[in-house]
């Protein structure tokens, strides 16, 4: 029959073996209609990232005779998942019968990051849902390289506080800046979310020149792929390029010597994205 499971939840639980020995385990509650031949129960995991893990819970012949004809609520939490899986559960008699099996999936909660951005007071409004409910959740916003380093705007939320939402101010809205989130245990996967991650133009900000040194200097506040060049800006708006000035650029610091700065003088960006040209001596402006 196919109510033979009925009233089933799932949910998580952290189960420790010493202080910081801990680790996330699925909360299965069910309640079985006991029938005679039914010696126990598979409860079975799956996901993407996992191979399938599978538990047998059997009833003793003493809990078979007292039971028997009644409904059972059964409790497990011995099937260890991860933050942020996609998990698909299977629960079947044993032995099988006519096929009677109960399967749902369940996402193991992560956090969902919400955020508004005011770019005016260069500030992030943080919202954060979905998140573990025994455990504190770290927020806070980092530049996205081989890893995301922190800012310094850092925010740990309490499990028991009701309000879930926060501000950070940021300086410069450029696209390796992230909110980053993570509950507080050992080995927590994280949730990341780039708001600026579009705006590529940010990053050709910020060039400065040296009267003395007659140098001018420019670095990314992001990790980027680009050919950097001085050019000539036309009156058709074309940029010619100066002469043995293309420089290649990863990170850290492009500098160009010997710099007469002139209205027209300007630096050519070229990446994967697109061309962009700045001219920072236009109107006389010198960047210090």
């Amino acid at each position: 029959s196919s109510d033979v499971f009925t009233n089933t939840s799932i949910s998580t639980v952290m189960r420790c073996e010493g202080v910081r020995q801990c680790s996330l385990h699925l909360q299965v509650n069910t309640h079985l209609q006991l029938k005679k031949h039914i010696q126990g129960i598979y409860m079975c995991t799956v996901s993407a990232a996992m191979m399938e893990q599978c538990r047998l819970l059997s009833f003793s012949r003493s809990q078979k005779e007292k039971m028997v004809d009644h409904q059972v609520n059964i409790q497990d939490n011995c099937l260890e998942v991860g933050i942020g899986q996609d998990v698909y559960i299977t629960l079947q008699t044993w032995p099988q019968f006519c096929n009677v099996a109960h399967s749902r999936a369940y996402h193991v909660p992560a956090g969902k990051i919400d955020y508004e951005v005011d770019l005016e007071r260069k500030e992030l409004h943080i919202s954060v849902s979905d998140m573990l409910e025994d455990r504190d959740y770290h927020v806070r916003l980092c530049h996205k390289d081989y890893i995301c380093a922190g800012t310094g705007a850092h925010v740990l939320l309490k499990k028991d506080n009701p309000v879930k939402n926060i501000t950070l101010k940021y300086t410069k809205p450029v696209p390796c800046l992230c909110i980053e989130g993570w509950s507080v245990m050992t080995d927590a996967s994280r949730v990341r979310v780039c708001p600026f991650k579009n705006r590529v133009e940010e990053l050709w900000s910020g060039i400065t020149f040296d009267p003395v040194e007659e140098t001018i200097s420019w670095e990314a506040s992001c990790q980027v792929n680009a050919v950097i060049s001085l050019c000539e800006l036309q009156e058709q708006g074309m940029c010619q390029q100066l002469a043995n000035s293309s420089q290649k650029y990863v990170k850290g610091m492009v500098t160009f010597k010997a710099v007469d700065p002139h209205p027209r003088l300007c630096m050519k960006f070229v990446t994967e994205a697109g061309t962009w040209i700045k001219c920072p001596f236009t109107g006389g402006n010198f960047p210090g």
